[in-house]
């Protein structure tokens, strides 16, 4: 790749195989400003390393106010993006050193990130040494980098941006703030709002059942008086039934005691005075006398 090579070209100090003095790190190229207040390290990572130990190893140069870009000239590499790092192409054609991973830029109107895989490795280079290009932590929100080589989305918590795409990135967040605020406000306005939904529903339908248990209680109460009337009435009909049977038995009690009384011989009437049975004549009617009928003794 040549990066010692296209450091001095930045005007930086270059040198190959830097050790830490307590054997903490060792850079495969160590560029330093030349007041020496700068250094960045850049590792050519060609064997496979693990998460936590390209983590540590970064660390170690973070410690000791070292910057650091992890190379990948390979093909995939599971820690690009967790650490700060590039993955570059070999030269094709006309074209030099390109990074094809590593870079990207914020596109507000899509509100996402977006990679730049078409960078030539010299100025990539030139622009991190000169502060033009820094290493960014994406926001949880934005860590899903647009790829558009493959048209596809690639996970990335860490990237090389510039301070504008930073600010864009940040401008772009206040808004999706805001409109959270708005949804959220919205949201609780509506859910405020079904719940008075909810409650005059329930204020009715417990109005509802308070008519209705009214009712209820007003017709148990009119069958009730009903019921209690019906009793009086049946009440005052068989006091009447048992008057009439005692008015009726004094009655019979009194004409046998009457009857009793009269004795036998008492028993008929009389037969008027003049009749003929005493005379052994029959009354000849219509003359208003009696005459003897001849041949009669």
């Amino acid at each position: 790749m040549g990066s010692a090579r296209k450091i001095r070209a930045a005007d930086w100090h270059a040198e190959l195989e830097v050790r830490a003095r307590d054997g903490s790190w060792r850079a495969d190229v160590l560029a330093s400003s030349h007041e020496g207040t700068q250094r960045v390290a850049w590792e050519a990572q060609l064997s496979p390393i693990s998460h936590e130990d390209i983590q540590e190893r970064t660390e170690r140069y973070w410690a000791e106010g070292i910057g650091v870009c992890w190379v990948s000239p390979g093909g995939k590499a599971p820690w690009m993006g967790t650490v700060p790092s590039i993955r570059v192409q070999e030269p094709c054609d006309d074209r030099p050193w390109t990074v094809v991973d590593g870079p990207a830029a914020f596109r507000f109107e899509h509100g996402t990130w977006v990679a730049v895989d078409d960078l030539e490795l010299t100025a990539f280079i030139r622009w991190v040494l000169n502060g033009q290009t820094i290493i960014h932590r994406v926001r949880p929100r934005y860590r899903r980098v647009w790829f558009g080589a493959s048209e596809s989305y690639r996970r990335r918590h860490l990237i090389w941006t510039t301070s504008s795409y930073v600010d864009t990135e940040a401008r772009h967040e206040a808004m999706r703030q805001r409109q959270d605020e708005r949804k959220r406000l919205w949201e609780e306005q509506q859910r405020r709002a079904e719940e008075q939904r909810q409650a005059e529903a329930g204020a009715r339908r417990q109005e509802e059942e308070r008519q209705r248990e009214a009712q209820r209680q007003e017709l148990e109460r009119q069958r009730k008086i009903r019921e209690t009337e019906q009793a009086a009435r049946w009440e005052e009909q068989r006091k009447q039934w048992g008057d009439r049977g005692r008015v009726g038995a004094a009655a019979t009690r009194s004409r046998g005691t009457t009857a009793a009384r009269a004795g036998p011989g008492r028993r008929g009437t009389a037969p008027p005075a003049g009749t003929a049975r005493a005379t052994g004549c029959e009354p000849v009617l219509g003359t208003g006398a009696s005459h003897a009928v001849p041949g009669t003794a």
